[in-house]
């Protein structure tokens, strides 16, 4: 009787350890970002604009349910907020692409220091199908810049039609203990936890867009940027173009998330927790 008591109280600990430690590795931390704030953008975000173009709006504000980037075309405009580089699993950024805005459109990013960023965005320079649209992902690691990209051919002839113009994305920068990876879904990803394209196999991976990840690129000091920008001698990607344009009014952002690796020793404070309680039973 003692040994099957030992046997059940194993498989409980086990069972209460596997799915607690599921559990809390699937939490997501949702970033709501249009709520009170300058221009209706939540005070939890920095908001870093570039408005030389004299756009309406300061150049960046919260309308219609999302984040548009009014300011110059090839000027910065972003929010950004602090994030734990070395706890990152993954970071998620909903955006409209915009055959206009070419090389600036909106993106997400991760910077952790002058030598050490990325960022991926849709790259659009003419209307689709064509080759010079695909996504793209870029950046430094170690001080050396990288640059690569991917686009989609759905029929097989030989053009891209993904990305294209005038199309919501989801775009998913995937952090493993190796790899920097990239993954991008069709749509926006609705601000709640249960949605089913966060699980479901919609996303689709880019093979092409994967880079390997050095302790450089896992400090704990790091920035999630969502919106415009690009490297140069600013950090956190406030640098423009040498000539503004027009104001870019059709750029959209909506929601963004980020989601956190938990740390082992939590888990094993839940287990030890876990027998705890059975062994009191």
């Amino acid at each position: 009787m003692k040994k099957a008591r030992v046997f059940v109280s194993v498989m409980l600990c086990v069972l209460l350890f596997g799915v607690t430690g599921s559990l809390i590795a699937d939490i997501i931390q949702w970033e709501e970002i249009h709520t009170n704030g300058q221009d209706g953008v939540s005070s939890a975000w920095t908001r870093d604009v570039d408005n030389r173009a004299g756009c309406d709006h300061g150049g960046l504000y919260v309308g219609d349910s999302a984040l548009y980037f009014c300011n110059g075309q090839r000027d910065y405009s972003h929010i950004e907020r602090s994030v734990d580089g070395s706890k990152l699993s993954w970071l998620i950024g909903s955006m409209y692409s915009w055959d206009n805005a070419s090389t600036w459109n909106p993106g997400i990013a991760v910077w952790w220091d002058e030598n050490n960023w990325v960022r991926f965005y849709p790259y659009m320079w003419f209307s689709s199908p064509s080759n010079y649209n695909y996504f793209k992902f870029y950046g430094k690691v170690n001080g050396t810049s990288f640059s690569l990209s991917q686009g989609i051919d759905t029929d097989g002839d030989g053009t891209n039609d993904y990305p294209k113009e005038n199309e919501w994305y989801s775009l998913k920068l995937v952090f493993t203990d190796s790899q920097v990876k990239c993954e991008y879904a069709l749509g926006k990803v609705d601000n709640n936890p249960n949605d089913t394209r966060l699980d479901d196999g919609t996303w689709v991976e880019l093979d092409q867009l994967v880079i390997n990840r050095p302790d450089s690129l896992k400090g704990t000091n790091a920035i999630f940027i969502y919106g415009k920008g690009d490297g140069g001698p600013n950090p956190d990607l406030d640098n423009s173009y040498s000539s503004t344009t027009g104001c870019a009014g059709h750029l959209k952002g909506y929601h963004t998330v980020a989601a956190y690796v938990p740390e082992p020793a939590t888990i094993s404070l839940i287990g030890l927790g876990a027998l705890g309680f059975i062994r009191r039973k």
